[in-house]
């Protein structure tokens, strides 16, 4: 995997110069993507997740730039500041980098309770044996990827697109185009996701020979999909959730109850299994 991996995370880096070197300012007068900061290409132990019986990545849409900021920094700023002019990475960036990533969780603890987004989907991973820890009761290691762009941006991506539409799409041709090469190299067995529907079916090219399962709200008032299993022909699967904008509570598949939360978590799951267990018999 890494003989791979390696080729690509140069074209990341490269993305993150040339997007870097465009100097686009935020309304503050700042550099819409911090000047100390890195492309993020996952977050996890990538050996780990190599060597897992099911493979689990969860996306998002990209870093924020609170994880480079000053005070509580989610990554190794003295490092970065040793890497971050080059232009080119050496063999030696490269690990460094690789242990950025791999290692992210264990210096974020803290964010695995108070983010609302790594909360809810790590008990979604722990009802499928995964954790974005090293968990020996939770074998299978789990990635998180950034499906827009691997950069941090200032303004967050929602103010982005509507300050600076031309920036932002620009940056999200580029960065899908690193994402697809990346699950690719994963090959990952489930992809939890919650994001924009039409841009994951545009992007994975989920059409009528994928398999479909529709959870859909249990409420009289509205008869809203709250999650879709999608299954590919190659059996890879995809669980889609509504995102919430709404409220303090879970946004990741936030349109569901606590009890429909389940009930797709388990849903899901059993469904899985079942096919790997005919998979097998096959």
């Amino acid at each position: 995997m890494y003989e791979r991996i390696i080729p690509l995370m140069n074209d990341y880096w490269m993305e993150s110069n040339e997007s870097k070197s465009r100097k686009h300012l935020n309304k503050k007068g700042e550099p819409i993507i911090p000047k100390l900061s890195i492309p993020i290409m996952w977050h996890g132990h990538l050996d780990r997740y190599q060597h897992s019986e099911l493979k689990v990545v969860s996306v998002s849409i990209n870093p924020h730039h609170r994880a480079f900021q000053e005070e509580n920094p989610q990554f190794d700023l003295n490092l970065i500041n040793q890497i971050v002019q080059n232009k080119v990475l050496s063999n030696k960036d490269i690990d460094s980098l690789i242990k950025q990533y791999d290692f992210y969780f264990e210096r974020n603890q803290v964010l695995m309770n108070t983010d609302t987004v790594f909360k809810t989907y790590e008990s979604i991973l722990n009802a499928f044996d995964a954790s974005y820890l090293p968990d020996w009761t939770h074998p299978n290691q789990a990635l998180h990827l950034d499906m827009f762009t691997p950069l941090a941006t200032n303004p967050t991506w929602s103010k982005l697109k509507k300050q600076f539409p031309d920036f932002a799409q620009g940056l999200e041709q580029r960065g899908k185009r690193l994402f697809r090469k990346l699950v690719d190299i994963l090959n990952p067995d489930l992809i939890l996701i919650s994001l924009q529907k039409q841009s994951i079916i545009n992007l994975f090219e989920i059409d009528d020979s994928w398999g479909q399962i529709e959870y859909v709200k249990n409420t009289n008032k509205r008869n809203n999909i709250n999650a879709i299993l999608y299954t590919s022909p190659s059996n890879q699967h995809i669980l889609y959730g509504q995102y919430s904008l709404y409220g303090k509570g879970r946004k990741v598949f936030g349109y569901a109850s606590d009890k429909e939360f389940q009930e797709i978590i388990q849903t899901s799951k059993d469904f899985i299994f079942y096919q790997e267990e005919e998979d097998v018999y096959e």
